[in-house]
């Protein structure tokens, strides 16, 4: 499976290493080194800092984002830690619904990488309750919108144009 890395950034990353993000999501680990990947750009568009509720700012104003393409048999075993696993743990409070996935302890090479322009997207919004508090309401039968703890864009239905790089 391909899993994506979006950047700001233009400029070609060879190589990438796990490193703290400098800016994360509300409610996000500050202390795990990673590479953060999602199985789509949606996904990935979703969870940077500067998508999701902020996504306007870079789409029509000519911002191109650099897409890097992974293969997912390139991280070695138990090196990956899943969406699922990222909710559950609290790591991630959202990574359920962006397809999050970390890489720890290795450093991987893109097989792929370009730029892009948004031209569209839909955004959604969702309430966010982490997994402590959703199994809380599942035990109790309390209201779950009681425990709402943000709520986050979900990008999806983009649309895009591939930049021409001069090389």
């Amino acid at each position: 499976m391909t899993l994506f890395h979006l950047s700001l950034e233009n400029e070609k990353i060879e190589k990438f290493s796990p490193k703290i993000p400098e800016v994360r999501a509300f409610l996000e680990d500050g202390e795990i080194p990673r590479i953060c990947l999602s199985a789509s750009l949606d996904g990935c568009l979703s969870s940077v800092a500067w998508g999701g509720c902020k996504l306007h700012n870079v789409v029509g104003n000519s911002t191109k984002i650099r897409v890097y393409e992974f293969n997912e048999e390139d991280i070695l075993p138990g090196n990956l830690i899943g969406s699922i696993e990222l909710y559950q743990s609290g790591k991630v409070v959202d990574a359920d619904e962006t397809g999050e996935v970390w890489v720890i302890n290795q450093e991987l090479i893109p097989f792929k990488s370009y730029l892009i322009e948004i031209t569209d997207y839909e955004g959604d919004e969702e309430e966010i309750i982490s997994y402590e508090n959703l199994k809380h309401c599942d035990e109790t039968g309390e209201s779950i919108f009681d425990f709402i703890e943000t709520t986050v864009i979900i990008i999806s239905e983009v649309e895009y144009k591939i930049i021409e790089e001069n090389v």
